[in-house]
């Protein structure tokens, strides 16, 4: 966007979780305005949303889907670098989820 005539604010969301706590469903509604209804296990996925605050003001948003599986634990690290936002995703059906999400980003 031109600086004369507005701002363009670019920021980069990551959404972190255990496996099957929607994390994915989350980002899907947000970009897509429709939930997922079906599951399906997903590994790190980018997506990209821009939304016009007002005619003079528009948001960027880079939002990244990270693995809540085992095995991208030594990689997920990596997707936090200049994020602006961060968002700690659990299932309120699986009070085990909460814990195993806080030593993912600690």
């Amino acid at each position: 966007m031109n600086p004369i005539s507005g701002t363009c604010v670019r920021s980069k969301l990551v959404i972190v979780g255990d496996c099957a706590c929607g994390k994915t469903s989350l980002i899907h509604r947000y970009v897509n305005g429709a939930f997922l209804e079906t599951y399906a296990p997903t590994g790190f996925n980018t997506y990209n949303a821009t939304y016009d605050v007002s005619d003079t003001y528009k948001i960027e948003m880079s939002v990244w889907d990270t693995s809540g599986d085992g095995g991208y634990d030594r990689v997920r690290p990596l997707s936090y670098a200049e994020a602006d936002l961060v968002i700690i995703c659990f299932s309120v059906a699986d009070p085990d989820s909460l814990e195993h999400v806080m030593s993912k980003v600690s």
